[in-house]
């Protein structure tokens, strides 16, 4: 059959795959392919076979994707852009084996599996945007991360970016580099701030940058991140560009304009009540008070008096009111300040160590969180405003 077909003289694609390996490709993939587009070519995946290898491209002209399935056999080479719906077909077939057929005169491609059959026509290959060569962005700055560095990296910060298009700058990550053995990462939706700073390990030589990464570009990434120390990341960049290398994955993403304002002296010197409490204790009395929390900034109030914190929050369903003891306390005690609860929980569940530091500025001054057990290799802070409201009835 396949000799068969190799014979007919038509320039063709062909490959046979596992539909398990094909899927564990395209369920990454098919995040970028935008919605809506004024370029058609945009909204399909480029397919390349070469050699034992197939590649698929995706873009939403922001950010792209570039993934390789080694496990297959490549009967003939080619390239095709074929429609987003190609990744539910493949989803759907009954059988594991899959032989993906393409005509590359005509673009008509044939999907079979088992008993099934189905027919798509793709797009010319030549319209699809061109993606930085390989040549070119290797010889780029780079740092390398293990799996499970990057990830707790970009994990303590990415929840604090703005979802607000009107906020173009706090839309991204900002990534520093003190060019001796220090990276920062902050993030910022102007109403709240966390901020990592993380001794680096045997760099390649770097110098001195300041990179603003889309908050959505990285939320992409951390999806196939496996979380542990096993495999490296491998960043590249320019000034306008990052590629992020990860096993079969590359993610290209464009770097946002540096508009970034400097939130060094964001952090009071000083503080006038400082908490040590248990972070699971807290984070548990935080969600029950969220059940309850008033308004749409699910306002909760906290307030501390000699060793204990007292956590309220109130709405037109009811109200609820928790005490909890806390570990160790320094300076005057706490009226009652106004929290987004959401907000409040966030830094709770990334938080590593048993116990949270929680430094207040007064009721309305920013409160700052800090883990237990940040040491040498680096430290984590969130910052939060406080609410403020005339009616402070939580």
């Amino acid at each position: 059959m396949i000799q068969t077909y190799l014979n007919s003289g038509v320039m063709s694609l062909y490959v046979q795959a596992r539909q398990e390996n094909l899927m564990q490709i395209l369920n990454v993939v098919e995040r970028t392919i935008p919605v809506r587009s004024a370029l058609q070519v945009v909204q399909g995946i480029l397919l390349e076979a070469r050699e034992d290898q197939l590649c698929f491209k995706s873009t939403n002209l922001e950010m792209s994707v570039e993934a390789f399935c080694d496990n297959v056999q490549v009967h003939e080479g080619g390239k095709v852009v074929l429609a987003k719906k190609f990744t539910d077909v493949i989803k759907q077939l009954p059988d594991s084996s899959v032989e993906i057929k393409v005509d590359l005169e005509n673009l008509r491609t044939d999907i079979t599996s088992g008993e099934a059959h189905f027919t798509l026509y793709g797009m010319d290959f030549e319209e699809y945007p061109r993606f930085t060569d390989e040549e070119t962005w290797r010889d780029w700055n780079q740092l390398n991360f293990l799996s499970g560095e990057f990830s707790e990296i970009i994990r303590k910060v990415i929840f604090a970016v703005s979802q607000d298009e009107g906020k173009p700058p706090f839309r991204g990550v900002l990534m520093e580099f003190d060019g001796r053995e220090f990276l920062q990462c902050t993030a910022s939706d102007t109403y709240r701030l966390a901020r990592i700073q993380k001794k680096m390990q045997s760099q390649p030589a770097v110098d001195l940058f300041r990179l603003l990464i889309p908050g959505r570009s990285l939320a992409d990434v951390m999806r196939v991140l496996d979380g542990t120390d096993q495999g490296q990341v491998s960043c590249y960049f320019s000034e306008s560009e990052m590629v992020i290398a990860y096993g079969k994955f590359r993610f290209f993403s464009r770097l946002l304009e540096d508009r970034y304002p400097n939130l060094d002296n964001v952090f009071p010197a000083s503080f006038q009540t400082r908490i040590r409490v248990h972070n699971d204790l807290l984070e548990k009395t935080v969600q029950r008070a969220a059940l309850l929390a008033h308004g749409h900034n699910q306002m909760i109030s906290l307030q501390i008096e000699n060793s204990v914190l007292e956590v309220k929050a109130g709405s037109e369903i009811g109200r609820m009111d928790e005490k909890l003891q806390l570990e160790h306390k320094e300076g005057r005690d706490l009226g009652e300040i106004l929290l987004n609860a959401r907000f409040l929980l966030d830094p709770l569940r990334i938080i590593d160590g048993e116990f949270l530091n929680i430094e207040f500025n007064g009721p309305h001054g920013p409160c700052i969180l800090q883990g237990d057990s940040d040491g040498e290799s680096g430290n984590y802070r969130y910052l939060v405003l406080p609410i403020k409201t005339e009616n402070k009835d939580a």
